[in-house]
């Protein structure tokens, strides 16, 4: 059982025992603050078969960003989805979708998705943090850091795909569009500055690289194999600005839409819609099928509206389902 508030004095949820109508209190390293910008409880499951070992979930992250204050952003914290007591994985599924977990497999709703190779805008307003108006100073250089952030949301997690940074200037200087080539959804950090340098070549100062990627992208802090993408742990930017010395010209970092990222030919984890079993060891798709209704006018594929785990059934409820889809 889950308790709403995550603080000094309440416990995260309780286990109960039936037979020995015994209760044990409980926390969880991870919070959210999805719900409102206070802390709140994960949401905590039993392995089956366990009565101390759980899966926590829910802990995505909100906050209203300084630089765009009416906007609120939700997040995954480095990419972390779901946690067992040995593992952090990102799976790509709504966290209300999840039905079961044992120390094998996590099973969970999906729907299916895929994207054509027609680029397509990845950064807007919900998942996007540009940087302090007129940027911020590095100290013993000329130039000032524009620091761009793009974040991931909770369910989205893809096993194939392309990226590229697009940057825009302000309209009425007479400059134009500059775009990176495309970069592989599995690229290091190291290939996002080499692509960025291939644009705004290295400045002559030699204080501070033109770009740099932060930390806070790093890709190696979940369990996945293979790792997540960069991008998909939430990737940080720092761009250098000013008028000489080879920096970036600013006007293409010191709008809010300044700086853009596209996106083409993604691709879900899961091969089907409605219901699937991830490894709890490294995030592997096991198995996905088909959840829903064959019946006119179209087959469709809803998640299930809950379900739970015993042994080696797990048993989902909710729409009509046919046999077999």
């Amino acid at each position: 059982m889950r308790r709403r508030q995550y603080n000094g004095s309440e416990k995260a949820g309780t286990i109960a025992d039936i037979a020995a109508g015994t209760f044990t209190e409980f926390d969880e390293s991870e919070v959210s603050t999805s719900g409102t910008l206070d802390n709140n409880a994960a949401f905590s499951r039993l392995l089956d078969g366990s009565g101390t070992d759980r899966l926590a979930f829910a802990y995505e992250r909100r906050f209203n960003p300084s630089t765009s204050p009416s906007v609120t952003i939700n997040y995954n914290l480095g990419g972390s989805q779901f946690k067992t007591p040995t593992k952090k994985l990102l799976l790509g599924f709504t966290w209300y979708g999840s039905y079961g977990a044992d120390t094998d497999r996590i099973y969970a709703g999906v729907e299916s998705f895929s994207q054509d190779t027609t680029p397509i805008l990845w950064s807007n307003g919900n998942n996007t943090q540009g940087p302090t108006v007129g940027g911020v100073a590095y100290a013993g250089s000329i130039s000032r850091t524009y620091r761009w952030r793009w974040y991931t949301g909770p369910s989205e997690r893809y096993n194939a795909g392309e990226f590229r940074i697009l940057f825009k200037p302000q309209a009425g200087t007479g400059l134009s569009n500059k775009t990176t080539s495309w970069l592989d959804w599995q690229c290091s950090s190291t290939d996002v500055v080499n692509a960025v340098l291939a644009v705004f070549p290295e400045n002559t100062e030699g204080v501070v690289s033109n770009v740099r990627v932060n930390p806070f992208g790093a890709s190696n802090v979940t369990d996945n194999v293979p790792a997540i993408g960069l991008i998909e742990a939430n990737i940080d930017l720092h761009f250098q600005g000013a008028s000489t010395l080879g920096f970036i010209d600013t006007r293409y970092l010191n709008r809010p839409s300044s700086v853009v990222v596209e996106v083409r030919s993604l691709s879900t984890y899961t091969t089907s819609g409605g219901i699937a079993a991830w490894s709890a060891t490294d995030g592997s798709v096991i198995w996905s099928r088909n959840f829903g209704t064959t019946a006119s006018p179209a087959k469709t594929y809803p998640e299930a509206t809950g379900g739970w785990l015993r042994g080696s059934r797990l048993y989902v409820y909710g729409p009509v389902v046919d046999n077999e889809l």
